[in-house]
């Protein structure tokens, strides 16, 4: 049972990065006016996300 809520939750985590990640890097942009920090960003973003799953 653990591995289906866990697949259910990285099917949903996967959705949500897709709806939100150009959004979420845009944002990081702005802020740090550098790609290759915004992009470490959103991944802190989502990994965190996943975290608090």
């Amino acid at each position: 049972m653990e591995s289906n809520s866990l697949a259910r939750t990285d099917k949903e985590l996967a959705e949500l990065y897709q709806r939100h990640a150009d959004l979420v890097y845009r944002l990081c942009y702005i802020y740090l006016k550098n790609p290759v920090d915004a992009e470490d960003a959103v991944q802190s973003v989502f990994i965190l996300n996943y975290e608090s799953l």
